[in-house]
């Protein structure tokens, strides 16, 4: 597999402040500094040629805080810079994580465009999720994909640790009175029963992220 050096001059969500988290702009600028920083000239073209089709991609949707969506797999793809454990594979599939699950773009356009490597993964993020699904449906679904995740490979459980912790992250973004605010009390059930467990298999730094995450989330309801 692909091996590079730790990361240097990593970010910090721990000391960044709010009005810089929920910022496309800044963290969009970040994200493409690691990426001159620690890959070569290559890989560099490549990686970015996914984050500019993930902006394409969801360019209409938006996320609960309010941001535009692309903002929640450019800062995955932070985080594995942050832990140290970033490789153009797996920047790549996190920046394009959602794309065939949440555009309608088939999975075989992301093999053609970006490899088979990276396309395994995506299909690994990807939960089927059928027109109409009922919030039951839903659960019973995230749970069986989660026991799925359980005995995926490295990758899969890293990428979808920090797709979890940037989504525990962000509640604390969401306005008060939007309608997601009702799903908390499932939300930090599924992260604590779930999630974490998952974590605690995959990287004893990213659980220990989820757990702080988890609570500061719970201390500002």
């Amino acid at each position: 597999g692909e091996r590079y050096p730790a990361a240097r001059g990593k970010c910090d969500f721990s000391t960044m402040p709010a009005d810089h988290y929920s910022n496309l702009v800044h963290q969009e600028r970040l994200l493409r500094e690691q990426i001159q920083k620690n890959f070569s000239l290559g890989d560099q073209r490549i990686v970015l040629e996914a984050l500019v089709f993930a902006k394409a991609a969801h360019e209409k949707q938006f996320r609960d805080e309010g941001a535009p969506y692309v903002i929640h797999p450019v800062r995955i793809s932070l985080t594995l810079f942050e832990l140290e454990k970033a490789t153009p594979t797996r920047v790549m599939a996190a920046l394009l994580h959602d794309v065939v699950e949440d555009t309608g773009i088939p999975l075989e356009e992301i093999t053609r465009r970006f490899g088979k490597r990276v396309a395994t993964l995506v299909d690994n993020l990807t939960r089927p999720r059928p027109i109409d699904e009922t919030d039951e449906q839903k659960k019973r679904s995230k749970i069986q994909k989660f026991t799925e995740y359980l005995s995926a490979d490295y990758d899969t459980r890293l990428i979808k640790c920090g797709d979890v912790l940037d989504n525990v992250r962000s509640w604390k973004y969401i306005p008060p009175n939007h309608p997601s605010r009702k799903k908390f009390t499932r939300w930090y059930a599924e992260a604590k029963d779930y999630s974490l467990p998952l974590a605690q298999k995959t990287d004893r730094t990213l659980a220990d992220a989820i757990r702080e995450a988890i609570a500061t989330a719970t201390a500002t309801e």
